[in-house]
């Protein structure tokens, strides 16, 4: 039987290696802090 990766730990922060609070979206693969830290390097822009 072939194994699959599904549920929380399926995959981790490619920065600090934390499976928490995952932005997955646009293959950004980083957690909800290190997000938050590198958006402005990565391009995205904090409107109010």
């Amino acid at each position: 039987m072939a194994s699959r990766k599904i549920g929380k730990t399926s995959s981790n922060c490619t920065l600090c290696k934390s499976y928490n609070r995952k932005v997955r979206k646009y293959g950004i693969n980083l957690c909800g802090r290190c997000f938050r830290e590198e958006a402005p390097s990565i391009g995205f822009k904090k409107f109010n």
